[in-house]
């Protein structure tokens, strides 16, 4: 029982150390789109790890989608990365645009789970950045539009 006790403290401890006080795990309900259409509340443990912001484009009739971090412990972001880049099922971007609108006007408080290649899941949740009054908004060139995601390390679910 003793050592039950020792290790419990060291744990929070290291807990503390590690995490901080903004890296306590925390009930998160948010709300999956599934591929057939319809939606479902989901409800994970999980420890707030940052943002991302997207960056959505088209490129010879591609949808391209570029990807940047910023870690809660820092105060930069990293720099773009390729996400993804498929086939579009608009020609415009502007239609791309409307659909990512919509869907945060009907899902306010819509996300989605990410499996990453070394099996850990993460929560990309729409989030409005500070300085935003949506989490999307149109690139001064007019050419590309951002979303932004609060990003989280999934502890367990419910």
């Amino acid at each position: 029982m003793k050592k039950c006790i020792i290790f419990l403290v060291l744990s929070f401890i290291i807990n503390s150390v590690i995490f901080g006080q903004q890296r306590q795990i925390q009930k998160l309900t948010f709300t999956e789109l599934m591929l057939n259409g319809t939606s479902r509340e989901v409800t994970v443990y999980a420890v707030l790890m940052g943002w991302i912001q997207n960056r959505w484009t088209l490129e010879d009739g591609l949808q391209v989608c570029y990807q940047t971090y910023k870690y809660i412990d820092s105060d930069d972001w990293t720099p773009w990365e390729l996400d993804s880049k498929e086939p579009s099922l608009f020609s415009t971007i502007r239609q791309n645009f409307d659909v990512y609108l919509q869907f945060c006007v009907n899902y306010p408080n819509g996300g989605m789970i990410v499996t990453l290649d070394d099996g850990m899941k993460t929560v990309k949740k729409i989030s409005t950045p500070p300085n935003r009054i949506s989490p999307v908004w149109w690139n001064s060139d007019g050419k590309s539009f951002f979303v932004f995601f609060e990003y989280w390390a999934i502890f367990f679910e419910e």
